[in-house]
């Protein structure tokens, strides 16, 4: 196993892991580039960039383009991929996924196994037989691994490692100890985390900024998947992600109507993740079509109405698609008011299903939400990015930043 150690404490090292993640987001910079971006001294950054090429983690790529004429041209450093890889693991209610993470955050390898999780033993037994054939086929050694990252559907507590409450099988029981039972299975030395899967998705937004690691940042959405349509998301406060106890970014069961009598996965109502399903969205249509002869929604038939048709007749002025979508924005608004006035973020951003609705939809939760906020600065954004690809880059990404976050890793 890659090895790491404790906790960034030394501020030499914290520089480190500055400049690695200025690398990250800007790919093959130069020195001076560097500096620029991070605001240490030439030397500074000289002396960090020497370490890191000497330990691997950093690469030179050749030569860039000299800005002074005649001037000599300037070596150029990028993040090396194959210094140490991540596997990221997925359990959906369609079966387990697996993926291989170089330390660039490029995919190198991805397999996926179809089956019904019916006990959680089973899913356990599952999960460790995909975890040797994803590092099998990917001709990964255990030496070479930094961390597992396993994504779950449900309340999931990251510091105990353990699936505090499993949503969609509430039949395995409670306080299931996940990462203790793959790791002592797999009798491989290797850092094995567990996380909610809205978080992990959510997470992924710090890669879209160089600011993100300045700001209060709060993700909500909805798994793209139509047949699932859960909720979630998270919290991140100066590229750190909030998770206390594992209930931090459930916002999919925060209350929106407490009258809604249709029960949530939870089993309780009016949770913001039931009344703002996009299976109930989609239901409705198809059950009032007929009553609205006059809506263009009428050209896609019946049994044919997908979301992305009610966003776009609500787009073109369609009464019946924006009478689909009003209690969508309405409950959003609620949460988006609750989560101003508990995190007071610097941006919100909406990602999964609803991140493809358009302007009408977003520009309305705006009006609504800043008719009270007048002074609030939060932006709200879409982050359109597929709702899976963001669970996967944010998985690999916190188990990158945990193992980078170590002072062994630098001295």
């Amino acid at each position: 196993m890659v090895k790491g150690g404790k906790k960034l404490k030394n501020i030499k090292y914290s520089n480190y892991k500055v400049v690695i993640d200025s690398l990250r987001h800007h790919g093959n910079q130069t020195i001076k580039e560097i500096v620029a971006d991070v605001g240490l001294s030439n030397t500074a950054i000289a002396k960090i960039i020497g370490n890191l090429t000497e330990k691997g983690i950093v690469k030179s790529v050749g030569k860039g383009t000299s800005t002074d004429e005649g001037g000599k041209r300037p070596m150029l450093f990028t993040i090396n991929p194959d210094f140490c890889f991540c596997l990221v693991v997925l359990i959906r209610l369609d079966g387990i996924y697996g993926c291989i993470f170089d330390l660039s955050m490029k995919q190198r390898y991805m397999t996926v196994e179809k089956v019904s999780l019916e006990s959680y033993d089973g899913c356990v037994n599952r999960t460790v037989g995909l975890i040797q054939k994803t590092l099998e086929e990917a001709g990964i050694r255990e030496e070479q691994l930094c961390g597992i990252m396993i994504g779950f559907l449900g309340l999931v507590s990251f510091e105990k490692g353990t699936v505090v409450y499993p949503i969609c099988s509430p039949e395995w029981g409670t306080d299931l100890p996940v990462c203790k039972d793959i790791r002592e299975r797999l009798r491989l030395d290797i850092p094995v985390f567990v996380e909610n899967s809205g978080r992990l998705a959510g997470y992924s937004e710090l890669l879209n900024r160089t600011e993100a690691g300045m700001e209060t940042i709060v993700c909500i959405g909805h798994d793209s998947r139509e047949e699932l349509s859960g909720a979630g998301g998270c919290v991140i406060v100066q590229g750190k992600l909030m998770q206390s106890k594992g209930n931090v970014g459930e916002f999919g069961h925060m209350t929106v109507d407490a009258n809604d009598r249709e029960p949530c996965r939870c089993g309780r109502c009016g949770c913001f993740e039931s009344t703002t399903s996009v299976q109930r969205m989609l239901l409705k249509g198809r059950e009032e079509l007929a009553l609205h002869p006059t809506s263009c929604l009428n050209d896609t038939g019946n049994e044919k109405l997908h979301s992305w048709h009610i966003f776009s007749a609500a787009n073109e002025g369609d009464s019946f698609a924006r009478e689909l979508l009003e209690p969508v924005i309405k409950n959003f608004v609620i949460v988006i008011n609750n989560i101003i006035l508990a995190y007071d973020p610097d941006r919100i951003s909406i990602f999964g299903a609803y991140s493809q609705a358009g302007p009408y939809f977003i520009s309305e939760i705006r009006e609504r939400v800043f008719r009270y906020f007048k002074n609030s600065e939060t932006k709200i954004e879409y982050n359109q990015t597929d709702y899976q690809e963001m669970e996967k880059l944010g998985a690999a990404l916190l188990v990158f930043n945990d193992y980078l976050g170590q002072d062994e890793i630098y001295s």
